[in-house]
């Protein structure tokens, strides 16, 4: 994998309009991270993080993906279950990857990883923190380099539509993995008519999330999912996007590493682009973490 230090703001800038340039469909996606040694994990494998070192390619052991998948589960079907006294204008409740997408926005532990199509608002994810004893990381992905040509067909500026996703029947006829269990709702002919079903595929895939509120447009959300549809084994369980693109698309990852020295001065600068926690999570709560920031930030004033 390649891993670029930057030490301006300016690089970042320079190196994604470059590396967009160097193919037609010039989709890279972004993910900040305050460490650098943190791999692309999503939220609901976490705890799997903390006992396995993705470095070592290790074998998670049967057990562990059993209760991982099964949690994974419990989450989605509780959040499902008491988010009905909820009103959601703007998603279909019918839907599961739209619940998926509902649940992930609001901090639910899911198998969606964030990203964003904007290197800044990455960049500002991978300073906010302000620790200089730490080196921050912008992680980029060129989609449709691992995507391949028939997810490349249905990809749009922010991924795939949700309607482009395999979504399992629920006639007890169809196998369905335990995996994706959760998405039994919806039948395979709910695909277009020019997408094959996939009932014996895994796939890793790019989503475009729905417009849920502001702050999703604002940020140039997205999200990478891996999916198993169909007799799978447990070989193919990935908990570690990182660890799965360096297997099996070395070439689609790269890395800028943003010196720990330097998170102060990108962050300011940052600022000044109007790039702030209230700018990108519009409301109080934004406005509470920009504040907590910015006394992070005073405290480092010389």
């Amino acid at each position: 994998m390649k891993d670029q230090t930057v030490k301006k703001l300016s690089e970042i800038v320079r190196v994604t309009n470059e590396w967009s340039q160097e193919q037609e469909r010039g989709l890279y996606c972004y993910r900040g991270q305050s460490e650098k040694g943190w791999g692309l994990v999503p939220t609901v494998f976490r705890h799997l993080a903390e006992k396995y070192d993705e470095a070592l390619n290790p074998e998670i052991s049967p057990d562990d993906i059993a209760t991982a998948t099964e949690i994974e589960i419990r989450i989605y079907e509780e959040f499902r279950e008491r988010t009905r006294a909820y009103k959601h204008e703007r998603v279909d409740v019918k839907n599961p990857w739209e619940m998926l997408c509902l649940a992930q926005h609001f901090g639910v532990p899911t198998r969606l990883l964030d990203w964003t199509s904007n290197p800044l608002v990455a960049a500002y994810f991978a300073v906010e923190d302000l620790d200089d004893k730490r080196d921050g990381v912008i992680w980029c992905l060129n989609a449709p380099k691992f995507l391949g040509e028939e997810q490349n067909k249905h990809l749009v500026m922010r991924g795939h539509l949700l309607d482009t996703l395999p979504h399992p029947g629920s006639d007890e006829q169809v196998h369905v993995d335990i995996h994706v269990t959760f998405l039994r709702k919806w039948w395979l002919e709910h695909l277009p008519i020019d997408v094959p079903p996939r009932k014996n595929e895994s796939i890793f895939t790019l989503i475009q999330p729905p417009d849920i509120d502001d702050r999703m447009k604002i940020q140039s959300g997205l999200f990478t999912a891996y999916i198993s549809v169909g007799k799978t084994k447990e070989a193919d369980f990935v908990w570690s996007h990182s660890q799965w693109l360096e297997e099996k698309n070395p070439n689609t990852l790269r890395k800028l590493t943003i010196p720990g020295s330097c998170k102060h001065e990108f962050l300011v600068q940052l600022w000044r682009m109007g790039i702030s926690h209230n700018a990108l999570f519009p409301g109080l709560s934004g406005l509470g973490q920009h504040l907590v920031t910015l006394q992070k930030e005073w405290l480092k004033r010389p």
